[in-house]
C-alpha cells in the first residue's frame, strides 16, 4: 500500500507576464496492487541477471482528482482552486525489468 503524499508550496514566477503562485498542493493517495509476478535469476560468469515480468491490478481508494490552490502574484486576492483531470480508480499495469549484478569475490 502507498501512503499519503504532500508537496510544499511552490512559486512559479520567473520570466512570466502573469506570475502564478501555487499556495498549496496536497494529494492523498491510498492504493493497493495485486497480481502475478514472475522472476527468473541466472548466472552469466560472475554476474547475476534477473528478469521479471508482472501484471498487477491497482485500485485507488482516496482522491481521483488532483486539486491545488493558486493565485496570481500581482493580485493576492485572486485565490482559486484548479482540479486536474479525473483519473480512473481502476488500473491494469504491466512491468518488465532486467537487472544485472556483478559478483565480486
Amino acid at each position: 500500500m502507498s501512503g499519503v503524499y504532500s508537496n510544499p508550496a511552490l512559486g512559479l514566477s520567473a520570466g512570466s507576464v502573469l506570475p502564478l503562485i501555487i499556495d498549496s498542493q496536497h494529494v492523498s493517495s491510498l492504493r493497493t496492487r495485486i497480481g502475478p509476478r514472475i522472476a527468473y535469476t541466472r548466472y552469466c560468469g560472475s554476474a547475476r541477471v534477473t528478469h521479471s515480468i508482472s501484471a498487477p491490478w491497482q485500485h485507488e481508494f482516496l482522491q481521483d482528482e488532483l486539486p491545488f490552490d493558486a493565485r496570481f502574484a500581482n493580485d493576492p486576492g485572486s485565490l482559486f482552486t484548479v482540479y486536474g483531470p479525473r483519473v480512473g480508480r481502476e488500473n491494469y499495469e504491466s512491468h518488465t525489468a532486467l537487472v544485472g549484478l556483478r559478483m565480486s569475490g
